[in-house]
């Protein structure tokens, strides 16, 4: 072998070499996690596995309670972070129900987003035929005109149930149309076992949902402004109108944020209360403690006022035993690994390409933990999509193997705010950018190798034992006619 051959071979090996020893030189292609196995294919947001924490990941009956959760009436219900809508507490989640009124949660939502507080709503004889007497109304007359905002109230506060119908008639032109719409926005949700078809509530077979369903629903209207201001007043007034010249003041429903009332719990700050004969009591509340946000969905509570009860006994359970983690608060990508096992940088296929630009994740990413967890026993694992888009790819929290949580990449050359940079974070190695990088064209090469590994090693291993096979030989014919030399020498002496 001649000495441009040793070279070339010899140079090979030293670049696969540093591929192997140098932190960002070996990248192996993302590949994108399996898709979460979920109830129906339809829940969006899976309940947080931790150690002891009630599970609806896997959405089937029998999850267990907490040993250490109160006993509650209801056969059914859920307490939900609304910010990151992890089920805390769950009793029978799924079980279908008769959500009664508390689906007038859904019908304020689509009414604010869909029309103007000050829009007028003319009151028909319908809205009115349609309510069953024994319901609760605040006999609006036909014809008689109101605001949405009025209407809103009387809806949310007082619970009545020809308001609904008016508002409904406002967003859709007739009460089918807005079933449709209101079964449509519950699928986009994630609700798993719920079916509308009447806007306030009034019993019907065909007319069901879930604890869980509700608190979906509870947690995105309680995201709302303007319902959260509605839901969270005590007292509202109705002044005059055209066909009533009496103002008419009516008291929310819901007893837990009335000072008076002996069902108050001071960290209520609102919700929604249902009664039918068929449904028995159900309740959509919601209260706020340090910070977090909770939102409780009782269902099928016997009786009735117990769902106040259950209601305070999950809230103050939940706000007691859980913190919210701030898993990337600190978090430098050089400390986790990637979902091949290696360092940041060894994973993204396209370390070249993108010419190491700056990654962020959201530095308040939070999830629920019980208080009692040693936060030192999580991992994160880097799993890079590959994809071209803003968001790069996820950052996945793992506690005793349990996936609790998922954190978006993204660019922050497209994505501005406060997040954890890359190349900001203490340990990383990879330089700020208008920084030299001497350690780039190793990692180019580094990469190419990575990328091609199965095309030129199996070439380089054929020249290395070809190499070797041909000095051997000639290491050998050296050596016999080294031996042969030896003996005419001998005779020549």
């Amino acid at each position: 072998m001649n000495r441009k051959q040793n070279i070339i071979i010899n140079f090979i090996c030293i670049c696969m070499i540093l591929g192997l020893l140098i932190p960002g030189l070996s990248v192996s292609a993302a590949t994108e996690g399996d898709a979460d196995q979920d109830y129906g294919s339809k829940v969006k947001n899976r309940a947080v596995y931790v150690s002891g924490n009630a599970s609806s990941g896997d959405a089937t009956p029998g999850q267990p309670i907490p040993i250490d959760a109160p006993d509650i009436t209801a056969s059914s219900a859920v307490v939900m972070d609304i910010d990151t809508g992890e089920v805390l507490y769950e009793k029978n989640a799924f079980q279908k129900t008769y959500p009664a009124s508390t689906t007038k949660v859904m019908t304020a939502l689509l009414a604010i987003e869909n029309l103007k507080l000050s829009d007028t709503v003319t009151i028909e004889s319908s809205d009115n035929e349609l309510v069953p007497k024994t319901y609760v109304t605040m006999y609006l007359q036909s014809g008689e005109q109101l605001s949405v905002e009025d209407l809103l109230h009387a809806l949310l506060l007082y619970s009545s149930n020809e308001v609904a119908f008016a508002l409904a008639r406002k967003v859709s032109g007739d009460y089918d149309s807005f079933a449709k719409l209101m079964n449509d926005t519950a699928d986009s949700l994630g609700c798993v076992n719920t079916h509308f078809v009447t806007p306030n509530g009034i019993f019907s077979k065909d007319h069901y949902s879930c604890a869980y369903d509700m608190a979906l629903i509870g947690c995105d209207a309680y995201k709302n402004s303007t319902f959260k201001r509605i839901t969270t007043t005590f007292s509202y007034t109705i002044q005059p109108t055209n066909l009533n010249k009496n103002p008419r003041q009516f008291f929310t429903r819901t007893h837990l944020i009335s000072p008076e009332s002996r069902f108050y719990y001071k960290n209520a700050t609102g919700g929604k209360t249902g009664y039918t004969d068929d449904g028995n009591g159900a309740l959509v509340a919601y209260a706020e403690r340090d910070g977090r946000r909770l939102c409780a969905s009782i269902m099928n509570c016997d009786p009735d006022d117990d769902k106040f009860s259950d209601a305070a006994k999950i809230f103050d359970f939940c706000f007691n035993n859980y913190i919210s983690y701030k898993p990337l608060q600190n978090f430098s990508f050089s400390d986790a690994v990637t979902n091949n096992g290696s360092s940041i940088m060894m994973t993204y296929d396209k370390v070249s390409a993108i010419k190491f630009k700056d990654y962020s994740v959201d530095r308040n990413y939070s999830v629920s933990i019980r208080n009692y967890i040693d936060t030192s026993l999580f991992k994160k694992q880097i799993n890079f999509s590959g994809n071209d888009s803003d968001v790069l790819g996820t950052i996945d929290i793992y506690y005793d193997d349990n996936l609790v949580g998922s954190a978006d990449i993204y660019s922050t050359l497209a994505t501005p705010g406060d997040g954890v940079y890359i190349n900001a974070t203490p340990g990383d190695t990879i330089p700020k950018r208008g920084k030299a990088d001497f350690g780039k064209p190793f990692r180019v090469i580094g990469e190419f190798f990575s990328r091609h590994k199965m095309i030129i090693i199996l070439p380089v291993i054929v020249l290395i034992l070809g190499g070797a096979s041909r000095r051997y030989f000639r290491i050998k014919k050296e050596r016999e006619r080294r031996r042969k030399n030896r003996g005419v020498f001998k005779k020549d002496n």
